[in-house]
């Protein structure tokens, strides 16, 4: 759309086009499951955090830690599992979320990094300081707006 040229060395952009929607609201646009998984661990223990953190879904299901499953089109706020009920789907997001897992994994660099620690960062640091040296102010805004009968005036 844009006509931008990617660089030749970039791995394929992971995801598809929104063009076809963009240009007919009705086109066809199949379903298809969206992965996520989130967290860092100790090196070697990438295998035990697999299921950790981590959920598939697609338009109707959500399966959370490969163990939990929720229909989002009747159940969006997830508070029902429904896994008991429907172990053919389960397996089927098992399935499907074992194999992205092993393709993201060689591009993980999740291992031999340093852990993040909070009271290191240089933004932290330096809240931390002002806050110590003349505190935070309350932030007001620059005008005060009223809303009367729906109407917004200064």
């Amino acid at each position: 759309m844009a006509g931008a040229k990617l660089p030749e060395k970039m791995q394929p952009l992971e995801g598809r086009s929104l063009l076809p929607l963009l240009k007919d609201p009705n086109a066809d646009w199949p379903n298809r499951e969206l992965f996520v998984h989130c967290g860092r661990w100790d090196d070697g223990d990438r295998e035990q955090e697999k299921y950790n953190k981590c959920a598939v879904r697609t338009e109707r299901w959500r399966l959370v830690n490969h163990a939990e499953l929720f229909d989002i089109s009747v159940d969006p706020g997830e508070t029902t599992n429904v896994a008991a009920a429907n172990p053919e789907v389960v397996s089927q997001l098992q399935k499907a979320y074992d194999q992205w897992w092993d393709s993201a994994v060689p591009l993980m660099v999740n291992e031999g990094l340093p852990k993040v620690k909070p009271d290191e960062q240089p933004l932290v640091k330096r809240y931390e300081q002002q806050r110590n040296e003349q505190g935070i102010p309350a932030w007001e805004p620059a005008e005060r707006f009223v809303v009367e009968d729906e109407t917004l005036t200064r």
